[in-house]
């Protein structure tokens, strides 16, 4: 694992532009963290970590999106479970968009 240490931390809300020369990490569909990379990352590798990431991303919510449309889903699984199933979805669907506005940022800069 590796270890960075900050010299500063900054707060952005969702509304704020991303930084310029940043590469961005998607924590999860609410948190992202953008890693300068004018001093040592390498865009290229960054995006393809991201790249990377949406692939395991849409291979989860295609594999889900086939149980929830399986034949019978609606009558054999609890209510609860399939609540719980459209919020894991939507979830991966949310972090999928954040994962492939990341990759594009990195592409701008």
């Amino acid at each position: 694992m590796k270890h960075f240490f900050f010299r500063f931390l900054q707060v952005f809300s969702e509304t704020d532009a991303a930084p310029a020369g940043c590469a961005v990490s998607v924590v999860n569909e609410n948190i992202s963290v953008y890693l300068d990379l004018r001093e040592s990352l390498s865009a290229e590798a960054e995006r393809e970590k991201l790249v990377k990431k949406m692939e395991e991303v849409q291979k989860q919510k295609e594999k889900l999106w086939k149980k929830m449309n399986a034949s019978g889903y609606k009558d054999k699984v609890p209510a609860k479970i399939q609540e719980d199933n459209e919020a894991k979805l939507k979830s991966l669907e949310q972090e999928f968009s954040a994962l492939a506005l990341a990759s594009e940022h990195i592409k701008e800069t």
